[in-house]
């Protein structure tokens, strides 16, 4: 019997730094319904129903009664069962599917499904193998998370390839016994320790990879029927917003490729839920891990969202992937079986009970290959339109953030051409304001020279008239003194008779000596010479 895909939506709590009471989801756990609202309120159009709403006090354990088990029962069944964690990055999508608490209590999805499922096998002792496997999709190359090797830029990606039965699987893909949930929880943590996670804006451990763990039941009982059953617990990586999340470089290349394999899952929920002849597996890695969880499992999807109203847009993107999943009907059938559900079985045999009518298969089969393969260029197209378009968006945002950019830098060079013109002018004035200055201060030399050389006549003028007075004051006083000194050797006066007989000359009496004053020098003293 037929049925559609388990999808239950999970709100997580609040993050430290968002504001509880500025929500954009309203839950409404009894109609299994989350209304979205923006800021100005909750919006008609925006009810999204579900096959099971968790509120944000929602246990672990209570998540696990609603998907885990059911799940876990369909591998033992003989089918493929699939649980798949989509959501925004930082949704809380790792912690609901793989979180290893400190408790049970804080155990995610894997964790308890792996207890239950060796719970069961060790009630059925000899009866069940389990082996398991765990991948990773980084950048669209497929690696191995159990060598013990981390991926690198030259990792080359592991190949899909289908069976005769056209069940998928990776040829030289790592697959180990386990015996115990603590050996699965082992293999776990050594390949989370290569796994590709890094710190982002919106995210402190970021998942840059989708991860995929396989549990294998096979049964050892060769005489039981039943086919091998399958587990497969997916942690997708979260979608983002490059605007948002900010990020550059490899982020940024990391987050291209993950946005593009959710949009390629997108085709393929949307090719299921429409009940498309052709459904786009072949897109991408994880789409086509996933084709025979899609195609002939039983697959349980957990949507995950954040509350806070800067969500708002991705947590819409998110509900309606959800929503659009409920609407896919699937049918369970064992591995092995191709056409028909494992519970009724198809006698093939009358398909081919003529010959023409092996040759009319024959061309209708040739046509519909050539139909899905012309619908698959058909997807191939659009899928490059869509990234050509996006790639477009980048490109004009980039060339406004480039005009921004070089606006401002125009805006800058244009303020610092001015402000060196300015400088210019300023050193212009103190040159032109120093040559003035160098003027007058040669000015000033000059007045100051004439006035040293005034100076100096003046001193000279007054040495000379104070030389001049000082001689005449010598003078006179030293003439007084000679003649009192010569009046002692002056000769008689002649007698009346002699004044008479002699020459007007010669009668008279000599001077004495006469004193010839000398000035050889300003400070040479007065020097008396007797002629």
């Amino acid at each position: 019997m037929s049925k559609n895909v388990f999808v239950c939506a999970r709100v997580r709590p609040p993050l430290k730094d968002e504001d509880p009471n500025d929500t954009c989801v309203q839950i409404n756990e009894a109609d299994r319904t989350i209304a979205v609202r923006d800021r100005q309120g909750f919006a008609t159009d925006k009810q999204y129903s579900f096959s099971a709403v968790f509120p944000q006090k929602a246990s672990q354990r209570h998540i696990f009664e609603s998907v885990g088990r059911t799940a876990v029962e369909t591998a033992f069944e003989g089918h493929h069962s699939a649980i798949i964690a989509y959501g925004q990055t930082n949704s809380g999508k790792t912690y609901t599917l793989a979180n290893k608490g400190s408790t049970d209590k804080e155990d995610g999805l894997l964790q308890r499904c792996v207890k239950e499922l060796f719970e069961t096998v060790n009630k059925n002792p000899g009866l069940y193998r389990v082996t398991m496997s765990y991948t990773q999709i980084y950048n669209e190359v497929l690696s191995d998370l159990l060598t013990g090797e981390a991926p690198t830029s030259k990792t080359v990606s592991l190949t899909i390839r289908e069976d005769a039965e056209g069940n998928v699987f990776v040829p030289g893909l790592t697959t180990v016994d386990v015996c115990s949930a603590g050996d699965v929880t082992h293999y776990v943590d050594c390949g989370n320790k290569i796994r590709m996670v890094a710190l982002t804006n919106m995210n402190a451990e970021s998942s840059r990879s989708h991860v995929v763990v396989t549990l294998h039941l096979h049964r050892t009982n060769t005489a039981s029927a039943a086919p091998e059953g399958r587990l497969l617990l997916v942690d997708l990586a979260g979608s983002e917003r490059i605007k948002k999340s900010r990020v550059q470089g490899v982020r940024k290349q990391e987050a291209q490729c993950i946005n593009a394999s959710l949009a390629c899952l997108g085709n393929v929920v949307h090719a299921l839920a429409e009940g498309s002849p052709h459904v786009p597996y072949r897109d991408c890695k994880i789409t086509r891990l996933l084709q025979d969880a899609f195609k002939r499992g039983r697959t349980n999807l957990v949507v995950t969202v954040g509350p806070s109203s800067s969500d708002f847009h991705e947590t819409n993107s998110t509900l309606t992937f959800g929503m659009r999943a409920m609407k896919i009907k699937q049918l369970p059938m064992g591995r092995g079986s191709t056409d028909a559900p494992f519970e009724e079985g198809v006698d093939t045999s009358l398909c081919a009970s003529t010959a023409s009518a092996a040759e009319f298969s024959r061309l209708q089969s040739g046509n519909e290959e050539m139909a899905a393969r012309l619908r698959e260029e058909d997807d191939l197209i659009q899928h490059l339109g869509a990234a050509l378009r996006e790639a477009d968006d980048e490109i004009r945002v980039l060339h406004r953030e480039i005009a921004v950019s070089k606006a401002e830098a125009m805006d800058a060079a244009e303020a610092a051409r001015n402000q060196l013109l300015l400088h210019q002018d300023v050193v212009k004035q103190l040159l032109r304001d120093r040559e003035r200055d160098h003027t007058e201060l040669e000015a000033l030399k000059k007045h100051l020279q004439q006035l040293t050389a005034e100076r100096d006549g003046l001193l000279e003028a007054i040495q000379l008239d104070q030389i001049t007075k000082t001689t005449r004051s010598h003078t006179k006083t030293d003439g007084v003194s000679a003649a009192f000194v010569n009046k002692e050797n002056a000769p008689p006066r002649p007698s009346p008779n002699q004044k008479k007989n002699s020459h007007p000359m010669a009668s008279k009496a000599p001077l004495g000596p006469i004193v010839n004053l000398s000035l050889n020098s300003r400070n040479s003293p007065l020097q008396f010479i007797e002629l």
